[in-house]
């Protein structure tokens, strides 16, 4: 029971990439880099004075 639950998952979330757009921004000028699914998820790096880089998400729950 457990197994076909969690074989149901992983289908709904492999038709979910297939049919949401993921939207891919590269803005060199500006430097804004983020990786975005609609509704769900934003995903940004940010550049930083003491640190490398920063990732800043924004989640929708």
């Amino acid at each position: 029971m457990l197994l076909s639950v969690f074989f149901a998952f992983i289908g709904v979330v492999l038709i979910y990439f297939l049919f949401v757009p993921i939207i891919i921004y590269v803005e060199t000028e500006t430097n804004q880099y983020y990786i975005q699914l609609p509704g769900l998820i934003k995903v940004g790096i940010e550049s930083h004075d003491t640190e490398i880089l920063r990732i800043k998400t924004k989640v929708f729950f």
